[in-house]
């Protein structure tokens, strides 16, 4: 199966506690440079916005786990409000 095969997928990657965590859907997958784009991305929980879009780019040799959430077509669906809790 090719990585292709994974665009429009929703995933959650895990990058260590440095970088931290993504959720969001793959747009493209570049095998020859070992990185993956998501759409809707979500870093540590909080929506990324960089200059309008929601694109994240990640190297292959920066992810530890990448968990598949749902595929193309299913109902589950990211969340379109983020909603911060303070805490004192």
């Amino acid at each position: 199966m090719s990585f292709e095969n994974f665009v429009n997928w929703t995933v959650s990657i895990d990058c260590g506690s440095t970088i931290g965590n993504y959720q969001g859907q793959i747009k493209s997958v570049d095998g020859i440079n070992q990185r993956l784009t998501l759409k809707n991305a979500f870093h540590n929980g909080i929506l990324i916005d960089q200059d309008g879009s929601n694109n994240v780019t990640i190297k292959a040799k920066d992810i530890i786990d990448l968990n598949l959430l749902s595929q193309p077509g299913s109902l589950f669906q990211l969340p379109k409000t983020i909603h911060k809790k303070i805490i004192s």
